[in-house]
This record gives C-alpha cells, structure tokens and sequence, in this order.
C-alpha cells in the first residue's frame, strides 16, 4: 500500500490540474483507497483480457475539491 501512496502523492505535485494517471492492474481495490487519500477519483474504468488475465485499465483524476 505504501507504493500507491507514494505513487499518488508524487502525481499530485507532477501533474497539472488537469492531468491524469491511468494505470492497468488486477487488482482495482489496491489503488482507490490510495487515490481518495490524495484527492484523486476514478474518473473511467475499463475492463481488458491479455491472454488469460482480466484487467482493470483505470483513469484517475484530480479532484477540485
């Protein structure tokens, strides 16, 4: 867990307002507490196959709030 913190704490300085982190995982549950921690939300989500493994493609916004 302490690499999605970093992960969305480093974004949160590096990205303008509007940008975004996308990120392709098995495991969507790892990043949203993360994400909401640093004022980010999951603004689309996607599900993909490569070969055999379902994945999740996810697009995270910054918040305005």
């Amino acid at each position: 867990e302490k690499l999605q913190d970093d992960l969305f704490y480093q974004s949160r300085f590096v990205l303008k307002d509007d940008g975004v982190v996308l990120l392709l995982t098995e495991k969507k549950a790892e990043f949203l507490n993360a994400a909401q921690r640093h004022k980010f939300a999951l603004k689309e989500e996607k599900d993909v196959r490569m070969g055999g493994t379902e994945l999740k493609f996810l697009k995270f916004g910054k918040n305005k709030a």
